[in-house]
Formats: C-alpha cells, sequence, structure tokens
C-alpha cells in the first residue's frame, strides 16, 4: 500500500507542477494505492476542488488508466 500526496507545499510526493498556481491547495488531494495496484483520488477538502474526467469529486473515485485528474486548474499526469 502507498499514499501519494499532491498539492503546491514541497512536503508533497507531487507537488512541482503546482508550485505557482494559485488554484491548487498546499495539500489538495491524495492517490491511494493499495496492495493490488488499484489507485484511488481522494480530494482533501480543498478550496477549488479535484476533477477526474471533468467530473468534481466528493469521495474517493477508483482511477482508470486514462482518467484525466485536475487539482484547481492544472492537470496532472498521474500514471
Amino acid at each position: 500500500m502507498k499514499v501519494i500526496n499532491i498539492g503546491k507545499s514541497t512536503s508533497n510526493e507531487i507537488h512541482k507542477d503546482f508550485i505557482n498556481d494559485p488554484t491548487v491547495s498546499r495539500v489538495h488531494c491524495q492517490i491511494f494505492v493499495d496492495d493490488e495496484g488499484n489507485k484511488f483520488l481522494t480530494d482533501m477538502n480543498s478550496t477549488n476542488g479535484t476533477f477526474v474526467n471533468g467530473n468534481k469529486i466528493s469521495e474517493p473515485v477508483k482511477l482508470s488508466k486514462y482518467d484525466i485528474v485536475r487539482a484547481g486548474n492544472s492537470l496532472e499526469r498521474w500514471k
């Protein structure tokens, strides 16, 4: 199992793409990878929301290979 934090804070595993984006929170969202390799995305109560394929999420969403993930106004290549 693995947890990947995403946001503009340098303490996140993924942060470089978001440092200059004012719509991304310090800890914006999180990807959880279970023991079977399934990936789940969760919004961490961000101000501007987390989106999968254009839909704002309010609970964990299982990610598929070609899903498009957006934090605030920034797209993330999550694979």
